[in-house]
């Protein structure tokens, strides 16, 4: 299984054991004194409705231009994996139909010093969500829908 960053269907998803197994086979050995993860899940939010009713999440569409959003995932990546006292960093995005406590991203990063790496799985969560050309779309309970924006 590759673990380099990618934008992946929901349907193939692997679990985030399955991803961390993977990633820290591709760092030397001794290397990693950190390893820190990020994982994004949809929650359930409770809005009101055109008639003043409570309405919640049913789900989250997530959609994206794939070659795009890749090119652009793996370059935030790489960039990231540069930063001092980081050994390296992947972002995998997934894409589909999520409900309520589904998994929609995991970032995972590694270096010598847990500092240095927190800082850049932060930095990660936050620049995917602007640098990433991904679009979400909530689906409330009612069947009503609206676009988020990062």
């Amino acid at each position: 299984m590759s673990v380099e960053s990618d934008i992946i269907p929901r349907d193939q998803a692997k679990s985030l054991e399955e991803y961390i197994t993977s990633f820290l086979s591709t760092v030397p050995p001794g290397m990693v004194g950190a390893l820190v993860t990020f994982t994004g899940i949809v929650r359930e939010d409770v809005q009101e409705n055109a008639s003043g009713k409570e309405d919640k999440t049913a789900s989250i569409v997530i959609e994206c231009i794939e070659d795009s959003a890749r090119k652009a995932v793996r370059k935030l990546a790489r960039e990231l994996s540069n930063r001092i006292g980081v050994e390296k960093l992947t972002i995998i995005h997934f894409t589909g139909n999520f409900t309520v406590n589904e998994t929609m991203v995991h970032v995972i990063g590694c270096g010598a010093h847990r500092k240095a790496v927190f800082n850049v799985v932060a930095e990660a969560v936050d620049r995917y969500k602007r640098e990433i050309p991904m679009w979400k779309k909530e689906i409330l309970q009612s069947g009503a829908s609206r676009w988020l924006h990062q």
